[in-house]
């Protein structure tokens, strides 16, 4: 994928963008079938900061930040239409043909039953988050979000999609602290960012979350 941003045209983003879009709808229909569906385990995983207990994010987005983001994590785990989702549906795990003609979201242990907003927030933090931080990279992170708007079509609860990009930026602060060694100072990058979404993006209008 960032060879594909780095030396694709636009419409072959674009168009990447639209088959992961129609890949993430598609995993949406599945029926719920288990009766006691389990989350995904990111979603699970993220109980450790959001109840504070994981020091600085509190300093950073504060009461109203915390409260968003729990009740906005209470609103997937108890979704009124229940759907099977990916629960990681990042790169990590969007394989694309060198040339963008073909790819697949392989799916794994993180797939649960959640609000399909989980699984959109995820994406969308991601670009966000490369959109940031990878300035060379930003006219391909618009035109790949574009399509995958378009593919997956009218996004779920999009009055409060900023609440989930800063989730999802929060969680990648955490496991990249956490697991991959990065230094608190860098991961509270992606706290600050994050912080800023839950502060300015309800003021924002559509289109404009990165």
């Amino acid at each position: 994928m960032p060879d594909l941003l780095r030396s694709a045209g636009g419409d072959a983003v674009a168009r990447v963008g639209r088959l992961w879009g129609s890949a993430l709808r598609a995993m949406h229909t599945h029926a719920v079938v288990a009766a006691n569906p389990r989350p995904p385990r990111t979603l699970t995983r993220a109980c450790v900061w959001a109840t504070g207990q994981w020091p600085g994010v509190h300093e950073v987005i504060g009461d109203d930040g915390h409260a968003a983001l729990r009740g906005w994590i209470a609103d997937v785990r108890g979704p009124v239409k229940p759907v099977v989702v990916h629960g990681s549906p990042g790169m990590a795990h969007w394989t694309v043909a060198p040339d963008g003609s073909q790819a697949a979201l392989l799916t794994g242990e993180d797939a649960g039953v959640a609000d399909a907003s989980y699984d959109t927030a995820w994406v969308l933090g991601e670009l966000a988050e490369i959109f940031h931080f990878y300035p060379s990279a930003r006219e391909g992170i618009v035109r790949l979000r574009q399509g995958f708007e378009e593919g997956y079509g009218a996004l779920p609860d999009p009055d409060r999609i900023h609440i989930g990009i800063a989730f999802r930026l929060i969680q990648h602060a955490y496991d990249w602290h956490h697991y991959a060694g990065a230094s608190p100072a860098e991961a509270g990058l992606l706290v600050r960012l994050a912080g800023t979404y839950l502060r300015t993006a309800p003021r924002r209008r559509g289109g404009q979350f990165l």
